[in-house]
């Protein structure tokens, strides 16, 4: 209780300090990436399957206890393969390593899938290798201490049909051997493992909890695709973290899961103080199927959200595309920034410190959600996000449901506000009948925000809050903010409601779009609003070359930085040319 006072009393005197402050503090961009560099690995075959060191193990097709003895025997530098089209039934286990080099698991055909920087998918699989689990155990689970694992080229999945029980998660990091309790020192965390164009599901009559529990340090999932993740008794998530350190890179893979696609925090971490940190998800689509819609029981999966963070800081989401989630068993946000701490036992959970830039949002029953600290327990505020040049497409109840309105944005504050915000050059379009660009309240105020050059349709109420719609809702709910260049559309273009200074009206066809009817937002060089922000560009998005790249890219599964974007490096520190540095 007093540990818990004086995380509150803390707090507060911070918020009160950044009274003072106009400009918000930007978000710290990930410190740590995850390095991709291929290592050299040794090129003559084991004298056996479990002599030899820095060689080739090939395992038999099928042979599942080949496949653990080639595990168990294997040391830095080695590759075990396994044969393309064949199927591995079983729960295997990777011990405890000790590597400064790699060891590898790889399928047989690994020239014959797309080269590095290229999605893989099911029409990929006659050049894959199948590790199956016919349980509700892992069919992968890496043990304490484990490090230094590259999977390339596997299928990963499970045959246990039922909709009664579940298969808790395919692939599991951060677990006791005992695979029930979680690992209560960093130091014994798995690190450096990466998941390298592979795919895992579930099968679609099936539960199926989790793709791959993430809770290590230096995780990679890249070039991958991940579906039929759903559970109908409870959350289900393509890929979580709730007790690794990181850093984590999720890049370029198709992600389709039932209650959260992807999901930082949401258990407390077993680890003391611990926050995921460093997080980069770039350049992958995120998305529900849509013929999960209104199943009837019992293949009524927990649909939720798309992207969520409970506890986690230094987070860059960039160059994705994230789509189709409707009304269901929660409002179907695309993302959630709200901290949690799920037990109690958890009052260091925050979210801090998150970029979100250059993702196409399309489809969605609502937009992001900013909350304030936990509504339950003892948690940090929300704090330094930046959400910038980013497109908000079809944010439409009509369409895709709603708890009554939709909104681009919804800030919520209370005893911990969030607190230095930027919400610039963003172009989005709530509907018009249920739809607003922003809800913001509930019992204080909070500090450091600034709502800037962004452009998009009034919907029904604009700027809103339970005090009524426009300025009235900004200065009661925000201190300290910064409002200037937003353009509303209306179907009149006349003003509605009663706005500060710097609020343009407009109508669609006299903002100048390049082909509103094909979904082309950027602006012509006649229109009033082009070069016409407070930075002297275009209000809305601006930089469409990085975005329209970016979404291309996402959508073909093909990784191709662009120059200048967050994802490209420019603005990314570049990982450190000892693997050993990645992690702290």
């Amino acid at each position: 209780m007093e540990k818990t006072v004086i995380v509150l009393m803390i707090y507060l005197f911070a918020a009160v300090g950044n009274l003072c402050a106009q400009v918000p503090i930007q978000p710290t961009l990930p410190q740590q990436t995850v390095s991709l560099t291929l290592p050299t690995q040794g090129t003559s075959t084991c004298p056996t399957l479990t002599t030899g060191s820095n060689c080739i193990r090939n395992v038999p097709p099928g042979n599942a206890t080949s496949l653990q003895n080639a595990v168990n025997a294997s040391t830095c530098g080695d590759t075990i393969v396994l044969a393309a089209g064949s199927t591995y039934s079983g729960n295997f286990a990777i011990p405890s390593t000790s590597c400064l080099g790699w060891i590898e698991i790889v399928s047989s055909a690994q020239t014959s899938l797309p080269p590095s920087g290229n999605r893989v998918g099911p029409s990929n699989v006659s050049n894959m290798a199948t590790i199956s689990t016919p349980n509700v155990s892992p069919a992968f689970q890496f043990y304490p201490n484990s490090n230094h694992w590259r999977l390339m080229g596997l299928e990963i999945t499970t045959s246990y049909v039922s909709t009664v029980n579940v298969n808790y998660c395919l692939v599991t990091l951060g677990l006791q051997s005992d695979n029930s309790t979680s690992i209560t020192v960093q130091s014994q965390l798995p690190a450096y493992i990466i998941f390298d164009r592979v795919y895992i599901h579930g099968l679609p009559t099936t539960n199926t909890k989790r793709g791959i529990q993430m809770d290590g340090q230096s995780i990679g999932i890249v070039d991958s695709y991940c579906d039929e993740i759903h559970y109908n008794g409870n959350d289900s998530q393509c890929f979580a973290s709730w007790n690794g350190s990181g850093p984590f890179l999720i890049q370029n893979n198709f992600i389709q899961a039932g209650a959260e696609d992807i999901l930082f925090g949401g258990a407390d971490p077993a680890i003391t103080n611990l926050v995921p940190s460093d997080i980069t998800v770039v350049g992958n689509i995120i998305q529900k199927n849509t013929a999960w819609r209104g199943q009837a029981a019992p293949y009524n999966w927990v649909i939720k959200n798309l992207f969520e963070l409970k506890n986690a800081q230094r987070v860059l989401i960039d160059g994705n595309v994230l789509q189709y989630i409707w009304l269901s068993d929660q409002t179907g946000y695309a993302i959630l920034l709200t901290p949690r701490n799920q037990n109690g036992s958890c009052n260091w959970c925050t979210i801090n410190d998150v970029t979100i830039t250059h993702n196409l949002i399309q489809h969605v029953a609502d937009g992001t959600t900013i909350a304030s600290s936990d509504n339950n327990f003892t948690s940090l505020p929300t704090a330094r996000v930046l959400i910038q040049n980013n497109v908000w497409d079809d944010v439409n109840s009509l369409n895709w449901g709603g708890h009554g309105w939709v909104y681009f944005i919804s800030i919520t504050t209370g005893l911990l506000s969030p607190h230095d915000i930027t919400i610039d050059h963003n172009t989005s379009f709530p509907d018009t009948t249920n739809g607003a660009f922003s809800y913001m309240g509930d019992t204080s105020t909070a500090p450091n925000f600034t709502i800037s050059n962004d452009l998009s349709s009034y919907g029904a109420l604009g700027i809103n809050s339970s005090v009524g719609p426009g300025t009235i809702t900004l200065t009661t709910f925000l201190t300290n903010y910064t409002y200037n260049d937003i353009v509303f559309i209306t179907a009149s273009g006349s003003p509605t409601g009663t706005y500060p200074s710097g609020t343009f009206w407009n109508t669609q066809a006299g903002v100048d779009f390049t082909n509103f009817a094909s979904a082309n937002y950027q602006l012509l060089s006649g229109s009033p609003y082009h070069n016409a922000g407070t930075d002297g560009k275009d209000i809305g998005v601006w930089d469409w070359t990085c975005l329209k790249n970016d979404s291309a890219a996402a959508l073909a599964g093909t990784f191709v930085p662009s120059p200048g974007c967050a994802l490209s490096g420019n603005l990314l520190p570049q990982p450190p040319t000892n693997l050993n540095a990645v992690v702290q």
